[in-house]
């Protein structure tokens, strides 16, 4: 679940996800790999997605 912090910054299940200046979130490895395993487990991509406030394109990625 996406849980914004002060200055854009978020925490994305427990892993936190830096803003860059221009906008654009870094995703950190460990957050994709889990994101991979869920939908890999059976969740879908769309659910991923909304879960962790990204698009689902990206997520599709």
């Amino acid at each position: 679940m996406l849980d914004e912090k002060e200055g854009g910054n978020a925490v994305v299940w427990g892993i936190p996800v830096i803003t860059a200046d221009n906008g654009r979130r870094i995703w950190p490895d460990e957050l994709k790999a889990m994101a991979v395993k869920k939908i890999e487990a059976g969740t879908k991509i769309v659910t991923v997605a909304k879960e962790i406030g990204a698009n689902e394109s990206l997520v599709a990625k």
